[in-house]
């Protein structure tokens, strides 16, 4: 870029890593919207040759606003909420960060997978609300129903064997643990070669999950394709575990599940309404682990998720393909 060319300018949706905003203040003028209504958004966008966002929706509405728009960067993977038919069909390029947080999302998942085999957390409760009169406490905790399972000794399922279902599964194999993965798009023989076990479809799946674990994008084929009828598929006393997307499962046939006995609990990251209304059953049940949105977050990540969609802006403003491209078809225009 010439030296007295106009700087190029980029909305930052969301706050980021200071580090990362710093270093994309050096080449661009960056601002920020006033809100994040559609209202706000579309008033920001509509001259600006680059957006970065984080978490919130870029719909149609939106970018129809946008007269100069070059690039959207996600900070992170999942683009659910960005319209992304209508920017390829504008030519905007979008582009994601693949990998940058799948570290973070399967420790997260294992250590979900690990807690709701394991009465750690009702052991404590119980320990602090004891009145200190039991002769023998492992006696009294067992007493309680406070034994659990272990992961060498449990099968657990997983829905997809991308990036963060395959570091689940290789840390669930190290502890031993029957590993059945169910992926269409990933070739048998891999999952084989990792030490897990393929099987052809969700319905033979299920039966077999004393843990499911969810680890595919929220698309058209992958919504609510965990219902009731999937639920009562699984064993009586088993238990979910989902990182990936809230619309993927049926929240309120869960908590039905739960509530009546057939599933012994969840660990519950995401939901399809973000945040969740204060009234929603999973919130209030003992038996659940209710996160907010937090299983991809950690030092690590963030500062990679900001770097990366940073790289990206960047490559694209100064005529280069980024790293990750979604809509790659936007390329040859």
């Amino acid at each position: 870029m010439a030296a007295d060319a106009p700087r190029l300018r980029v909305l930052l949706v969301d706050d980021i890593e200071p580090g990362a905003t710093s270093r994309l203040a050096l080449t661009a003028e960056v601002l920020r919207p006033a809100g994040t209504s559609e209202a706000a958004l579309g008033e920001a966008i509509a001259d600006v040759e680059g957006v970065l966002v984080r978490t919130t929706p870029l719909p149609r509405a939106v970018l129809e606003r946008a007269t100069r728009l070059r690039v959207i960067a996600k900070h992170g993977v999942g683009v659910d909420a960005i319209d992304v038919a209508y920017a390829t069909e504008r030519g905007i390029v979008v582009a994601n960060v693949p990998g940058a947080n799948a570290p973070a999302v399967a420790e997260f998942a294992l250590t979900a997978i690990l807690l709701l085999l394991k009465p750690l957390r009702a052991g404590a409760e119980w320990l602090r609300e004891s009145t200190g009169g039991e002769a023998n406490l492992v006696v009294a905790a067992a007493a309680e129903g406070l034994i659990g399972r272990e992961a060498g000794n449990s099968t657990v399922a997983l829905l997809g064997w991308g990036d963060i279902g395959r570091r689940v599964g290789a840390g669930l194999l190290a502890l031993g643990t029957r590993v059945l993965v169910h992926d269409p798009v990933v070739d048998a023989a891999e999952i084989r070669a990792a030490g897990a076990e393929p099987v052809a479809s969700l319905a033979e799946l299920l039966p077999e999950a004393q843990v499911l674990s969810l680890h595919v994008p929220l698309t058209p084929a992958t919504r609510s394709i965990v219902g009731a009828a999937e639920l009562a598929a699984m064993p009586r006393g088993a238990a979910l575990v989902n990182t990936a997307r809230g619309g993927i499962i049926d929240e309120i046939a869960l908590a039905a599940a739960i509530r009546d006995g057939h599933l012994a609990g969840a660990a519950i990251d995401v939901f399809a309404e973000e945040p969740p209304p204060p009234d929603h059953p999973l919130l209030s049940m003992p038996e659940v682990i209710c996160t907010p949105h937090i299983a991809g977050a950690t030092v690590d990540s963030l500062r990679r998720m900001a770097d990366g969609s940073v790289d990206a802006v960047l490559a694209v403003l100064d005529g280069r393909v980024p790293t990750a491209v979604v809509n790659p078809t936007v390329l040859s225009r």
